[in-house]
């Protein structure tokens, strides 16, 4: 159940849909005079926006919980969401890698368009740095995070930053035993699995074709 009073909202439908392309529906409700109800249940604790009527959708980590929201239509984006601890741990994922990875993007932004090699080594220098440094977030994170549905979302979005098969696999296997069982810990290991073939210090692959003959 999520219960809001949202200030100068106007009246009308509030609910929670998928973050995928198809935007499903999950659950909807009535807002009146800023006040709304939503109920539903979910299979497992995950991310879904938050639309409320017409503003700017938010990002809401859900877990079958009361949950609370509270805020104003003129700070639409810092509106107060309590009752889902997977929420909390969300919000410090947003603290710690959102400015790291637009410094990333921002950087290899620099690197598409420069053509000077004297500047490229530089910021490729600048670049591998800013990725060590994510990747010290990350494992500070998943070890302090382990019962965290957060900690799997973290290390699905940042596995292609290091491409490090075998770290991200310790680090999955630091997770609990009911986070690697989700939707998204499931996938995570599948794509582990994909990943270590061929890498460095794990099994060569066995090119030898069998004899047909």
């Amino acid at each position: 159940v999520i219960n809001g009073t949202v200030t100068g909202l106007a009246d009308g439908e509030v609910k929670i849909i998928t973050t995928q392309n198809d935007r499903t529906v999950i659950a909807s409700g009535i807002s009146k005079d800023g006040v709304f109800s939503i109920k539903g249940a979910i299979e497992e604790p995950g991310l879904y926006y938050l639309i409320l009527g017409k503003e700017q959708p938010q990002y809401i980590y859900l877990e079958n919980k009361t949950i609370t929201v509270k805020g104003s239509k003129a700070d639409i984006k810092n509106i107060k969401i309590e009752g889902s601890s997977a929420h909390i741990d969300f919000l410090e994922f947003n603290r710690i890698f959102n400015p790291l990875i637009g410094e990333l993007n921002a950087v290899a932004a620099q690197l598409d368009r420069e053509v000077s090699e004297r500047k490229r080594d530089a910021l490729l220098i600048e670049y591998d740095s800013i990725v060590s440094l994510v990747d010290a977030q990350v494992g500070s994170f998943v070890s302090a995070r382990k019962s965290s549905y957060v900690s799997p979302f973290l290390l699905w979005v940042t596995a292609r930053i290091s491409e490090q098969p075998l770290v991200l696999e310790e680090r999955f296997n630091m997770l609990d035993d009911e986070i690697r069982k989700t939707k998204i810990g499931k996938s995570l290991e599948e794509f582990i699995a994909v990943q270590k073939v061929g890498a460095i210090d794990t099994d060569a692959l066995n090119f030898t074709q069998n004899d047909v003959n």
